[in-house]
């Protein structure tokens, strides 16, 4: 029992150090801001295309909201090892793909349109998830398999070749255009020098803390400047 408690404190403590780049930022943002609930979007509107989503994962396209190759990667290795799975293991992968889907459009997020799952705002948010139980099970089925030295040279080879390719992939997609949601503006490298204004807006889902007294003549556009 005394190793167990052991083991889940440094579990815990590794886990806030190593998640640190990501809480203390965002600690120093709660200290100077308020978070407001943030504006409301159509679900299914914003919830991924599924071929655009597979395209892009394959691609490893960085201005496409995706799982990536590797979470491609993490649907197909585990195929050849599902016998050798135990329950719990089983569990993770249905947890991968399942995340995957429900950023999909192919879920019915217009059922949860005014329920408080719309909070999320989008739904490949969620691919968040996929990430960590697709890691998981990759890390899962790369233990299972039992190599021998050639096996290991193999494996090794295998996973330099994948690297390289979604590193070329990568650098291909991401030079060649920008692109913002579909049906709108793709700049190239020759046209990103020129910028189009289409409107200009606000949001108050984070407001300074200072601002909040005057929010009221803020939304009236009034200013007052000091001397």
């Amino acid at each position: 029992m005394s190793n167990l408690i052991s083991n889940m404190i440094k579990a815990v403590g590794w886990t806030i150090l190593l998640t640190a780049y990501v809480w203390y930022p965002m600690l120093q943002q709660v200290l100077h801001q308020k978070i407001n609930r943030p504006f409301r979007t159509k679900l299914q509107e914003r919830a991924l295309n599924i071929s655009d989503s597979l395209i892009g994962a394959v691609n490893n396209d960085l201005v496409t909201f995706t799982m990536g190759t590797i979470g491609v990667v993490s649907f197909i290795l585990p195929l050849f090892f599902k016998k050798k799975f135990a329950n719990k293991e089983k569990i993770i992968n249905f947890c991968a793909v399942t995340t995957w889907f429900l950023s999909t459009n192919l879920f019915p997020w217009e059922f949860l349109q005014k329920t408080p799952i719309q909070i999320i705002q989008f739904p490949w948010r969620i691919l968040g998830f996929q990430v960590l139980f697709g890691s998981l099970i990759l890390i899962i089925v790369f233990l299972k398999w039992k190599t021998s030295n050639k096996k290991s040279m193999c494996s090794l080879v295998g996973i330099v070749l994948l690297i390289f390719t979604v590193t070329v992939a990568t650098e291909a997609n991401y030079s060649q255009k920008i692109q913002s949601y579909k049906g709108r503006l793709i700049m190239t490298k020759k046209d990103v020098t020129l910028y189009t204004t289409s409107r200009t807006g606000g949001l108050y889902d984070y407001a300074p803390l200072d601002a909040l007294k005057y929010k009221d003549h803020l939304k009236k556009h009034e200013v007052k400047v000091y001397d």
